[in-house]
């Protein structure tokens, strides 16, 4: 980092799929975990439903090294919100051959 800001300490309980969470001076900060595929970007909440952000999610950075969001990506982050799967959504329910997959009503979330 080109800057100090502190000591940073992860929090372990908040490690999930979509997110990492670390203290900064006492101050939790989560950070949302962008992946890419050949349709773009995307975030993977709880392994049920993938959030697809628009081509520039990423913005500038006052901050050396570190991607922040864009201004559209957090517009469209915030109107999608609602929509998201939580933590209580992941009951799952096993297959005929037991293995774990999400119920039916979750769907995968795009932007248009």
């Amino acid at each position: 980092m080109g800057r100090e800001c502190g000591t940073l300490q992860e929090i372990v309980d908040k490690r999930f799929r979509h997110k990492r969470a670390i203290e900064v001076d006492g101050v939790m900060v989560e950070l949302l975990l962008v992946e890419r595929d050949g349709a773009g970007f995307f975030t993977n909440f709880w392994g049920l439903s993938r959030l697809r952000w628009p081509p520039n999610v990423f913005g500038e950075s006052a901050i050396d090294a570190i991607p922040v969001a864009s201004a559209d990506a957090l517009q469209m982050f915030r109107r999608s919100w609602n929509r998201l799967p939580s933590y209580d959504d992941l009951a799952l329910a096993p297959n005929q051959a037991g293995v774990l997959e999400p119920l039916a009503c979750h769907e995968h979330h795009t932007l248009s």
